[in-house]
């Protein structure tokens, strides 16, 4: 259910029309039926003998019959997720960017746990594939909200959560790991090897911070607080700063914590 869709679906998609074409061509190559002709006899001398007819062919699959369900219908690779909040104060920006999405399948909802006791139930959460949580779980009230997070990670679920959030979980909810303050601007950020695809992403994060150095107020903005990062424990790190991770895959139970960061201190944002 977790998978890379993308680059799978544009994969398969490319082999589909390669095979879509190559049957279009085969059925052009057939002959047309003919009105039957009374048999002649062969000529002995130049005719060669008849052998048995070939058995028939049954019919190969149709072009359309070649395509996935889920390029078609989402099938198995549809994946669902859900922002989590508690009364923004506007339409959180996540939300905004993840309904727009690039991968095929992929569908985003808006939880405010202060409007619905549904998504207070015990499960509710558990219909979706990743959820995404917005800092405004910070404020009081977003106690249950925050409790059904809790076990919808235990369970095995995937969650996203911002820099912004890290003192409203436990330590064991980070891979046991230690936060600690950062010190530097995260435009020094180190990639860490992670594997081919985790260790692209975050070389495309770490060259975007890079360019804050050209900001005509960087010596300012390299002061400021850039909040907390993490350190030891269960966690796979793929950004750090200092040796602490800004951005870190960390094991809770069954499920994985993904731990964001902005990139820039509060005062810019």
């Amino acid at each position: 259910m977790k998978r890379n869709i993308k680059g799978r679906g544009a994969g398969l998609l490319c082999l589909i029309l390669c095979m879509a074409l190559s049957l279009s061509l085969l059925y052009g190559c057939g002959k047309k039926n003919e009105d039957p002709v009374t048999p002649q006899q062969p000529d002995p001398v130049t005719e060669p003998p008849k052998t048995d007819p070939e058995p028939a062919v049954e019919p190969g699959p149709q072009p359309e019959d070649l395509i996935p369900a889920f390029l078609t219908e989402g099938g198995s690779y549809a994946l669902r997720a859900a922002v989590v909040c508690y009364k923004p104060k506007a339409q959180p920006e996540s939300y905004t960017y993840l309904t727009q999405p690039t991968l095929l399948g992929f569908s985003t909802e808006l939880l405010d746990f202060s409007k619905s006791s549904d998504y207070s139930k015990e499960g509710f959460l558990n219909a979706y594939d990743l959820l995404y949580l917005d800092e405004s779980l910070a404020a009081p009230g977003a106690d249950t909200a925050l409790e059904r997070v809790r076990t919808y990670v235990k369970e095995g679920g995937y969650v996203m959560v911002p820099n912004g959030l890290y003192d409203c979980f436990e330590a064991g909810f980070f891979g046991g790991a230690e936060f600690v303050r950062f010190a530097g601007s995260t435009a020094d950020l180190a990639v860490e090897e992670t594997g081919a695809d985790l260790t692209e992403l975050s070389e495309v994060v770490a060259d975007y911070a890079e360019l804050y150095k050209g900001y005509d107020e960087y010596d300012k903005l390299a002061k400021k607080d850039y909040g907390w990062g993490v350190r030891g424990g269960d966690i796979v790190p793929m950004l750090s700063l200092n040796g602490v991770s800004a951005y870190a895959m960390c094991r809770c139970e069954k499920g994985t914590v993904f731990l964001t960061n902005p990139l820039l201190p509060n005062y810019y944002m």
